[in-house]
């Protein structure tokens, strides 16, 4: 997951790393040890990428590093199962 946790004023990315099989998290600031613990990841594990249904959480970071995270992950396409999951935080209207 990456996030903006500077908001627009100040961006400062948050790459957040959580393997399930291990129950390690994994949170860095650095994209070039956020990229070498994705490379660690064994290929029969799933990778969740996830999302909001409503304000991106990297609002306010340069295009460039969203791109770049983003072709991090879809470079382990071809070895490994990449999920997309979304989470909602609107209020349910009935």
């Amino acid at each position: 997951m990456l996030i903006n946790e500077g908001g627009e004023g100040a961006p400062s990315p948050l790459y957040i790393l959580a393997v399930q099989k291990t129950k390690e998290v994994i949170t860095t600031n650095d994209f070039d040890k956020f990229k070498k613990h994705l490379s660690q990841i064994p290929n029969d594990v799933a990778i969740g990428k996830y999302g909001t249904c409503s304000l991106p959480r990297t609002w306010g970071l340069p295009d460039q590093l969203v791109a770049s995270y983003g072709d991090a992950i879809t470079a382990l396409e071809s070895t490994h199962k990449i999920e997309h999951w979304s989470v909602c935080y609107c209020p349910n209207r009935n």
